[in-house]
């Protein structure tokens, strides 16, 4: 008997002889999945839902490739080493754990993890990644973010307990899905057809069902977010926007699939009815690799540990709407990231509070009277905030106002808070900001390893020194100083040294002598002797303190003008 391949399409229907020429329809899809209709009789089709036609064609590989997402809680932390090892139990099938940890309990989950791999020793091929999140509790947002960086074949999201509390039925499911092209899960939510209905927790039943979306534990085919840059708009910070996303790319409008398994152990609990998950929006233009800490670095004494804090209290102190306005997206991110913001605006009319909206959040600021002495208003201001400042963000300008507060803040209550200072042109481009930590702005670290004497690690700690090897290549040179002269430096000092071999042309020589960098101190170092490429390397740069560090560029390349953002965020996130 011959068949042909109906592709399915939101308004139209075609036929296709071969359907392996057929255009993808769905980001990852090869083919589009097939409805098989008898040639003889072309007008009968009661083949049934498209998903379930999925379903029924698609063969169950066994050696699929799996990422494992799960979150930690207090709850689970004390058991966290039982549920990675009953994750371990699957090596074939799962290449790599995600784990999913607030910042409070960091220092619990390491040694988890390094318990286990001393377990295994080097019989361990399972990947495990650590990634704190900036909240007391990890969201689905952070769970669906690590979907956007696997190479594997499916993405399984499970609850706290891992697969502890996974019936042996869900069980072959999740490790052993079908090839199909939508969420396949035990759980799921069927949202309210009008505001007098609410939303409807689905459990199994005697057949597959359809979902409006999934909740954990659920796989995810790996090519499902493949396209989703391409919409730089598109929001995906929780399970019913996961459904959204796969409802409004398929032809039957489906979230995903519950499969028909062991009735019982399953329920739908308070837990999974993930209503909240929408409070903390994060655009996925927003870096959403976000933590990578080191796993087997030395631990932080325990005191530190127990007072450590993840949400901060920050003072924004800024002239005007406009310089609030530009630096909005990292003040949204902040606000995303759970902690608390107090806005003044000291050379706003007076009111008694007042707002600006952005496409992420709203900023509430107080402004002031330009006829209150900035001494008042500074002292005001400090004194009215919520408890101390962690954290005060102000323009590099100065002004009374800026004066009046480096003074205030010196020989206040807050005096241990971190004062950041930015040039107003650099404040549109401080977006990345917003992704940092409350540990990322300010922490207490051990100084040495077994010293117990702490240090302050902050913004203003790390220290760059720009370091240039070059000889003879004077319009490259000129190229790559042009480039780091309109670089964005967010008000930091940064050093610049110029190597210079014994064989350097007149005119490099020229520009050394006529170099002018505003952003700190110039030295030329200019051999008399030939000493040659490993030479010059090692004589680029030689460290202050343990807070030093060398940026060293030959004369060949040229920077980015948001360069040294990318390698502040990186210094203050994996120091």
């Amino acid at each position: 008997m011959t068949f042909y391949v109906l592709f399915m399409q939101k308004r139209n229907a075609a036929h296709s002889p071969d359907p392996f020429s057929a255009k993808r329809y769905f980001p990852g899809w090869k083919i589009h999945p097939a409805v098989f209709v008898s040639a003889d009789n072309p007008q009968v089709d009661d083949s049934g839902p498209l998903y379930m036609l999925e379903l029924g064609s698609a063969e169950t590989s066994s050696n699929s490739s799996i990422t494992v997402a799960f979150p930690v809680t207090e709850k689970s932390a004390p058991t966290l080493e039982l549920t990675i090892i009953g994750l371990l139990e699957y090596q074939s099938t799962i290449q790599e754990v995600v784990i999913l940890c607030p910042e409070l309990l960091l220092s619990t989950a390491r040694s988890s993890i390094r318990n286990t791999i001393a377990s295994y020793g080097e019989s361990l091929p399972t990947l495990l990644t650590l990634l704190p999140c900036p909240h007391a509790t990890c969201s689905a947002d952070a769970l669906i973010g690590t979907a956007f960086h696997v190479s594997t074949d499916w993405t399984l999201f499970l609850e706290d307990s891992g697969l502890r509390q996974v019936n042996r039925a869900a069980l072959s499911l999740l490790l052993n899905p079908p090839a199909v092209t939508f969420p396949l899960g035990v759980k799921g939510i069927a949202l309210p057809t009008s505001k007098a209905h609410n939303q409807t927790c689905l459990t199994p039943l005697a057949s597959h069902r359809p979902a409006d979306f999934l909740v954990p534990p659920l796989v995810l085919p790996g090519f499902t977010l493949s396209d989703v840059y391409a919409l730089p708009d598109l929001t995906i910070d929780s399970w019913s926007a996961l459904g959204r996303w796969v409802s409004e790319e398929r032809p039957d409008m489906i979230g995903g699939v519950i499969i028909n398994r062991d009735l019982a152990a399953v329920d739908c609990s308070e837990s999974n009815l993930e209503t909240q998950d929408t409070s903390n929006r994060q655009r996925l233009s927003t870096p959403i690799d976000g933590y990578h800490p080191r796993v087997f670095g030395p631990e932080p004494p325990s005191s530190i540990v127990s007072n450590r804090k993840s949400h901060g209290h920050f003072g924004v102190f800024f002239p005007s709407r406009d310089d609030l306005a530009a630096f909005s997206q990292s003040a949204c991110g902040l606000v995303a990231g759970g902690h608390h913001l107090d806005i003044l605006l000291y050379s706003e009319a007076d009111h008694d509070q007042a707002s600006i909206s952005t496409d992420s959040c709203t900023l509430h600021f107080h402004s002031t009277s330009s006829a209150t002495t900035a001494v008042l208003i500074v002292s005001s201001w400090l004194s009215q905030s919520s408890g101390p400042f962690d954290v005060i963000i102000s323009l590099t300008a100065e002004d009374e106002f800026t004066t009046s507060l480096l003074l205030s803040v010196r020989d206040s209550e807050h005096g241990a808070c971190t004062v950041v200072q930015l040039p107003r042109e650099d404040l549109i481009y401080s977006d990345w900001m917003g992704a940092l930590s409350l540990m990322e702005w300010k922490s207490m670290l051990p100084q040495f390893v077994h010293d117990p004497i702490l240090t302050l690690i902050d913004w203003n700690m790390p220290s760059v020194q720009i370091s240039i090897i070059t000889n003879n290549r004077p319009h490259s040179l000129l190229r790559l100083l042009h480039s780091l002269e309109n670089a964005r430096y967010f008000g930091d000092t940064l050093d610049l040294r110029l190597n210079m071999e014994d064989s350097a042309d007149p005119i490099t020589k020229q520009m050394a002598a006529d170099l002018l960098w505003e952003h700190g101190t110039v030295f030329v170092h200019h051999r008399i002797a030939h000493g040659g490429l490993l030479t010059a390397v090692v004589e680029s740069w030689y460290p202050r303190s343990n807070d030093s560090y060398g940026l060293l560029l030959e004369d060949d390349v040229e920077v980015s003008p948001l360069f040294y953002a990318w390698l502040k965020l990186g210094l203050l996130r994996y120091r």
